[in-house]
């Protein structure tokens, strides 16, 4: 038997800007009884807790509330300890052991910092006994989720733990802070340089410039051709497109849109460009650099303009899209939520060396992968009212155009792999 309420704060927007402590306390979660627990506790010691503890109060020697537990109070506490509601649960049955209540908190106007409970049974003798259990939780924003299903306090354990509030604490979350379009300056004597590879926001990055047997210089005098891949979730191409207007020159500009500026929850999860070069002999090699986004709701901005990407230069980038990130300085008052975060992947390799050819047409997959509906219900019909409420794609195939260039075989392992560009006739 499940036993409901709602408490129910009004909802103001709160921004957790960059370096603000995060208050990560799920905002719902099913208590179930187990009378025989006694003071378990679980939480003491485990990352992400300050404090638990536990009291009893009888007026027998009998601690164990074998006649069931009738009534329970919730409470929800601030950081600093101070109620911020009461929800209470009247004539559970009694509930007994494998019995539950089931507590649903909007509370987004202010940081949870933790929750007590006080439970109010009877003894085999029929005698009042009491428990009062009470967890506060640290501010670490990198500790998610903190409670979760299976820990035990006092007579219950914490199950069906819900998520957190998306204003106080994003990075539980998957963001798309990338910029939604670019401006790129031609820089040549860039080299393999990624100067963005150390940000909060970027959790992989490699760079290589590859040249066949007869190449004898890698400085390039122009470049003939610049393809820039967007990848998703799994790894594959949500957007391809070539740059156009070349071949460029030391100075020279163009810009890049992202597949996220098509809204619909559409993000990228990485970005890969690879550019074309020619030497002053007009011998011809590229370079493929390709970078992972950590989709952390905290990192912000990811690439900024002056941010130096092989031998392309950010000179422009547009603020992402409201909804994709929420810290960013249009975010609304209201944010996306979702399922917890998964590990970023690298884009996925094919083997075919890529080939220096001329431009091609953009080809966007028409069904990206990568999206961030909300999908979060905002709240609960009670079946307990509480007596009190506080107040207010196709992949890309590569077919070689005349002789393909070699790819050096000692290509780094450790950093993420890479997709060839797209070329004509494929």
């Amino acid at each position: 038997m499940i036993y409901r309420s709602l408490l129910l704060i009004s909802f103001l927007f709160a921004e957790v800007a960059l370096g603000q402590d995060c208050a990560c306390a799920p905002l719902s979660f099913t208590y179930t009884f187990d009378l025989t627990a006694g003071c378990s506790d679980s939480l003491d010691g485990k990352d992400g807790v300050d404090e638990s503890t536990c009291a009893i109060l009888t007026n027998s020697t009998d601690e164990v509330p074998a006649g069931g537990i009738t009534d329970a109070v919730v409470l929800t506490l601030d950081e600093n300890g101070n109620s911020l509601g009461t929800a209470t649960f009247n004539d559970l049955g009694p509930a007994l052991t494998g019995d539950s209540i089931e507590f649903v908190s909007n509370v987004t106007s202010e940081a949870v910092g933790g929750y007590q409970l006080i439970l109010t049974g009877t003894d085999s003798a029929g005698l009042d006994v009491q428990q009062t259990v009470a967890v506060t939780l640290g501010s670490d924003c990198n500790i998610f989720p903190v409670l979760e299903a299976g820990d035990e306090l006092g007579w219950g354990s914490f199950t069906d733990v819900g998520s957190s509030s998306m204003e106080f604490c994003p990075n539980q979350f998957e963001c798309s802070c990338s910029p939604s379009a670019f401006t790129f300056t031609v820089r040549l004597s860039g080299g393999c340089n990624v100067s963005i590879a150390d940000e909060d926001g970027i959790s992989e990055d490699t760079c290589t410039i590859n040249a066949g047997d007869d190449v004898t210089d890698t400085t390039p005098m122009a470049l003939t051709r610049i393809n820039l891949i967007e990848t998703g979730e799994d790894g594959r191409p949500v957007n391809s497109e070539d740059a156009t207007g070349g071949p460029f020159f030391d100075g020279d500009t163009f810009t890049y849109t992202s597949v996220s500026s098509l809204g619909g929850g559409s993000m990228p999860y990485g970005l890969q460009i690879n550019s074309f070069a020619s030497n002053a002999l007009e011998q011809e090699f590229n370079q493929i650099l390709a970078i992972v986004y950590s989709l952390d709701c905290l990192a912000y901005p990811v690439i900024e303009a002056g941010d130096v990407l092989g031998w392309l230069e950010v000179s422009a980038a547009e603020d992402p899209r409201d909804e994709l990130c929420p810290i960013s300085p249009q975010a609304p008052s209201s944010a996306p939520s979702g399922a917890g975060p998964s590990a970023s992947p690298a884009p996925s390799i094919l083997e075919e060396e890529p080939s220096v050819s001329p431009s091609v047409s953009p080809s966007l997959i028409e069904d990206p992968t990568a999206s961030l509906a909300p999908s979060t219900d905002g709240t609960m019909a009670p079946s307990e009212s509480p007596s009190e409420s506080p107040s207010a794609a196709d992949e890309p195939t590569a077919v070689p155009v005349d002789e393909p260039t070699a790819v050096p075989a000692d290509t780094p392992t450790s950093a993420p792999t890479t997709v060839p560009p797209t070329t004509p006739g494929a």
